[in-house]
């Protein structure tokens, strides 16, 4: 995480020079999942906050921070085919540093098209008793992620892929807010 958060920051350092040609804006909002116990993933709402900088009219750089929702325990027991069992876990966690492109068909609509890289993790930790088993383990990678969607005005509409071991797939809405 040291290591996408830092060049999030060089990045985003790096075209604040021409500060006058950019437009920095903040979003926050919301992302719907289904549950995916492979990916992590839980049925439910997640959250979304970032940062982002407009280059021009077609190019921009955004990093986002989503919290998917934690897998049911119910779930993961069926899964591990336990009837008594003890699981705590926690919803992925993803970090982008997303390239973004955007063409407007009007003043009031733009396709967004978004592709870049996600740092993720999650915790689970569970404890098995008729199979006498405990696990607990951090995971962490890294994957590819794509998004496309369509802005109206501050309101953006998305469907994003997050590919690799957390194989996450998303609806989302977020509100744009320029400074």
């Amino acid at each position: 995480m040291k290591f996408a958060t830092t060049f999030c920051l060089i990045v985003m350092l790096s075209f604040s020079a021409s500060a006058q040609d950019s437009n920095w804006y903040a979003l926050s909002g919301i992302s719907l999942y289904d549950e995916d116990v492979d990916a992590a993933v839980g049925s439910g709402v997640g959250f979304r906050l970032g940062i982002g900088n407009q280059f021009n009219e077609t190019f921009g750089l955004e990093t986002v921070l989503d919290f998917a929702p934690a897998v049911d325990p119910k779930a993961v027991a069926e899964l591990a085919d336990s009837q008594s069992y003890d699981i705590e876990t926690t919803g992925n966690r993803y970090l982008s540093l997303l390239l973004t492109a955007s063409t407007s068909n009007n003043e009031n609509v733009s396709w967004v098209g978004k592709i870049g890289f996600t740092t993720y993790w999650f915790e689970f930790e569970g404890e098995f008793f008729d199979h006498g088993v405990s696990l607990k383990t951090e995971e962490k990678d890294q994957a590819a992620v794509i998004s496309v969607g369509a802005r109206f005005n501050s309101f953006e509409l998305s469907l994003s892929k997050v590919f690799g071991d957390a194989e996450a797939l998303s609806f989302g809405g977020v509100y744009r807010y320029a400074f």
